[in-house]
């Protein structure tokens, strides 16, 4: 502020204070801040009920049996699908309930939809006369006639809901629907979130992958507990997987166990695509609990291999949902699952988890899980069977409670944005009130809360509303902050979300299932920016065909790419429509759209604002690989290097809980240099405390050889953490510095310390 407006500022305030007119300060800000709201152009509009006709509202109320202290899975929240569904060429809608029944809206257009709910048929009556418990949705064509069909999963506490078998309602051409799930073998009847489908082995047909959670939710229940109940009955092991279904000439057969894929997961998110680019689907699972992501690789024979082990240094830990897309427009699809990280540094102390550094060490040593953070996980794709996760680089690590992150390119500028849903009606990981909880059933001697006080407890459970997270990729790995900028933000409860050009005005807009409020449609009203958007079609109504399709679009040396894959976030489908924001970009040079039958098609010169429906039969070329892709190879035994460094087994977090990672294993180094003066780079490496490092000289052959030094022997003691090669004696040779450290395990011990 300069100096004139400070005396201005202090005069008027001298004013004031001397008379008896003193302005209501907190409602000139109120005020201002109204005026300044009004004046912004937001990017997205929510809409009203009076004005769109959607008045579906996903209400959950509790009782003294049924409540989030007796499910932890209460408030996961409905999904939402969208898609054409009478072949008008407008998307329609449809939301799954928890406790009330689905919905299916017809696009009228103009952004007014007509509730068909009554005579679709998309609620079935259960013969046991229980409610069912809907949670996640995908569309289909799965009996390839040319009409989407509808897939709704089922879960919900056994003890009151009906049993949760799946539902397939068949699309008959008039909007209404038959379910017919045990007929096609599709009834999965495990406690299932999501759903997609995809052609696996590449045969031509729909197989379809369904994400089951088990119903365990004790947090006494420990990871060698589960196991130990797991091998003492398979067939738990084997109804409450996950489960992947092979379609056989219109049948499904169940080969999850056949593949050796049965696994003990509570899975939420789920998202079909080729993560590693060689042309075949893979699959990408977010976890709850102790359990880590997978990440399914398709193994191109019938078979996955998981091998987020392997390319992912870290995952998520209580991963929600998912996606996956190019994000930084090299060609390569990036992951991210998120959690509940909060932003603020209150709800972050009072929702965090105890620190357990010797569960974390057995469950990543003993069982080999990879290891897991309570952050959002954001997977950058290095093209080389591996990811570099940089949430926080990036901005993405906290973001709420939250449930269904998307990319999207949202305001056409040519990088692909990401909208995440979130929100938890109660936090009953809140620990102040976890503690008055625990206190009071040590007083009750371990015996469960009486029914008469539960709902008393219910009510001081704090509630979690929190704004939806949207973030403007800025094109440099970094995401902006956009809540209160793109949108006038108000916190709620989201949880299954999807984008669709719901008026075709080529911009995506958004909807999403709340719980205890109406379902949100959020118009984008992006203008000046160019887009192009494809339609993928098939005449032979071969909707498999179409799955899993890869598109490029090239200008100069820019490249945009996009997959066709529909269950995106937490218990949702996207809209089948492949939508490139362009920026400025007017004519494209080049788009290929590469099958999943091995063909693809070229287009040059290529106008933007326009949609293309594009058939694949009419692809004639052979598919050749659009971003090379690098694998990584292990060769040290052939290059004559057989050095492995021993790490040291202290426990640094049992001195010092509070470390941000642990010191005793920061070894090893590596120093490059000429030693023996022939040309050719040498190299040694450092070891840890009571192992001698090592010296390799390059032979001409560029094989290396051990070069045995008794100096090295000698300061085996000292454990290495940094070495240099350099001239230290003017003498033109390369000397050698080794600078020591280590952790707490050196404590009262400064000799190990010299260099």
């Amino acid at each position: 502020m300069k100096p004139h407006y400070l005396i201005f500022f202090f005069a008027t305030l001298f004013f004031s204070a001397c008379t008896n007119d003193r302005p209501d300060i907190d409602a000139l800000l109120k005020k201002s801040k109204q005026e300044k709201s009004a004046a912004v152009d937001y990017l997205f509009e929510k809409l009203p009920a009076s004005k769109t006709g959607i008045e579906f509202q996903n209400t959950i109320t509790q009782t003294a049996n049924i409540n989030i202290l007796s499910w932890e899975y209460l408030f996961n929240g409905g999904g939402v699908a969208v898609g054409d569904l009478n072949n008008d060429g407008l998307p329609d809608l449809i939301f799954t309930g928890n406790q009330v029944e689905n919905k299916i809206y017809l696009n009228k257009g103009d952004l007014k939809f007509e509730d068909l709910s009554a005579t679709a048929g998309i609620n079935v009556q259960n013969a046991d006369g229980k409610p069912s418990w809907h949670t996640g949705i995908t569309l289909a064509d799965v009996n390839n006639d040319g009409w989407l069909d509808i897939y709704i999963c089922r879960s919900g506490m056994k003890e009151y809901y009906t049993k949760p078998e799946n539902l397939l309602f068949i699309n008959q051409g008039d909007m209404t629907f038959v379910e017919e799930a045990a007929a096609y073998g599709v009834n999965d009847a495990a406690y299932s979130s999501s759903a997609t489908f995809f052609d696996y082995d590449k045969d031509g047909d729909l197989d379809l992958f369904v994400n089951n959670h088990f119903v365990d939710f004790n947090r006494g229940t420990t990871v060698s507990k589960v196991r130990k109940k797991m091998e003492e009955n398979p067939a738990l092991l084997a109804e409450n997987s996950s489960h992947l279904y092979e379609n056989e000439n219109g049948k499904y057969k169940d080969v999850t166990a056949e593949l050796g894929m049965l696994k003990y997961d509570y899975s939420l998110g789920l998202v079909a695509a080729d993560v590693n680019n060689d042309g075949w689907t893979d699959l990408y699972i977010s976890n709850d609990y102790t359990q880590p992501n997978v990440l399914w690789i398709n193994n191109k024979d019938g078979t996955f291999t998981n091998k987020v082990n392997e390319q992912m240094g870290h995952v998520a830990y209580f991963s929600m949902g998912c996606d996956i897309n190019d994000f930084n427009n090299d060609g390569l699809p990036d992951i991210i699952a998120v959690d509940m990280a909060a932003k603020d540094h209150v709800t972050a102390k009072t929702s965090m988890a105890s620190m357990q550094p010797a569960s974390f060490r057995k469950m990543t040593e003993y069982y080999g899980y990879v290891p897991q953070y309570m952050f959002n996980e954001l997977q950058l794709n290095n093209g080389n069977g591996h990811f570099s996760e940089i949430a926080n680089m990036a901005g993405t690590s906290k973001t709420e409670w939250s449930w269904a992150p998307l990319f999207a390119d949202f305001d056409n500028d040519g990088f692909k944005d990401l909208i995440i849903s979130n929100g938890y009606k109660q936090n009953s990981l809140d620990n102040d009130f976890r503690v008055k909880l625990k206190n009071r059933k040590i007083a009750l001697g371990g015996k469960p809360i009486p029914e008469a006080e539960r709902m008393d407890w219910i009510r001081q459970i704090p509630i979690y509303k929190a704004k939806n997270h949207y973030l403007r990729n800025t094109g440099a790995l970094k995401f902006e902050d956009m809540r209160d900028i793109w949108i006038k933000s108000t916190p709620g409860l989201s949880n299954g979300a999807v984008y669709a050009d719901l008026d075709r005005d080529g911009d995506l807009d958004l909807v999403t299932n709340n719980i205890d409020a109406p379902a949100s449609i959020i118009e984008n009203k992006t203008k000046n920016k160019n887009y192009l958007q494809l339609d993928l079609k098939s005449k032979e109504n071969n909707f498999a065909a179409l799955l899993n399709a890869k598109v490029y679009a090239f200008k100069g040396k820019q490249v945009f790419y996009q997959e066709l894959t529909l269950t995106r976030g937490f218990q949702s489908s996207v809209e089948p429509l492949v939508h490139f924001g362009l920026g400025d970009i007017k004519t494209l040079d080049r788009l290929v759209i590469q099958w999943q039958n091995g063909k693809q098609q070229t287009m040059t010169n290529v106008p933007t604002n326009q949609r293309l429906e594009v058939y694949w039969e009419a692809a004639n070329e052979t598919v050749k690989a659009i971003v090379k892709t690098k694998k990584q190879v292990d060769q040290a035994k052939q290059l004559g290097i057989n050095f492995t460094y021993k790490n040291n087994p202290f426990d640094d977090f049992k001195k010092e809980i509070l470390l941000p990672h642990k010191m005793s294993t920061l070894g090893t180094d590596i120093a490059v240099g000429d030693v023996n003066g022939d040309g050719l780079a040498d190299f040694y490496v450092g070891g840890n405390q009571n192992q001698a490092g090592q010296l390799y000289l390059q032979k001409s052959n560029s094989t290396f050889s051990p070069k045995n030094m008794p100096a090295f022997v000698q300061d085996a003691k000292f454990e290495d953490l940094g070495a240099l090669f350099f001239d230290a004696d003017g003498d033109k040779d390369l000397d050698l510095y080794v600078a020591s450290g280590g952790g707490g395990e050196l404590e009262g011990k400064p000799a190990l310390l010299q260099d």
